[in-house]
């Protein structure tokens, strides 16, 4: 109960700075979910108004069950890792991680790299 009720938190956070973004004028809102494992965390921000989400994980079985349990019109699985899907990083407003990036080395020199 306490794991999916941090998703909530999670949301809230990743809501308030899309919705204070001045993107939010003019177009739909791109995130990049890097480490989505089973989709549970990419479902629950697909339904704030405008965004579309790429989400990666490096395990195709986590992205079959993300496909299959936590699919909606505004995201898009994808088996990658992150080495490889780094390079488009710049197209997207907002790239959100939870639990992945300590993981993966050089992972948290990605914050400071990518931060707006």
């Amino acid at each position: 109960m306490r794991h999916k009720s941090s998703y909530k938190i999670f949301k809230k956070i990743i809501e308030a700075d899309i919705l204070n973004s001045p993107l939010m004028l003019n177009q739909k809102i791109k995130i990049l979910y890097i480490g989505c494992g089973t989709g549970h965390g990419t479902f629950m921000l697909s339904d704030i108004l405008g965004v579309e989400i790429t989400a990666i994980d490096i395990s195709k079985e986590s992205i079959i069950y993300a496909e299959q349990n936590y699919g909606a019109s505004n995201i898009q699985y994808i088996k990658s890792d992150l080495v490889s899907f780094i390079k488009k990083a710049e197209e997207y407003d907002h790239i959100v991680s939870r639990h992945a990036l300590e993981h993966i080395e050089g992972g948290l020199a990605l914050n400071l790299k990518y931060k707006k």
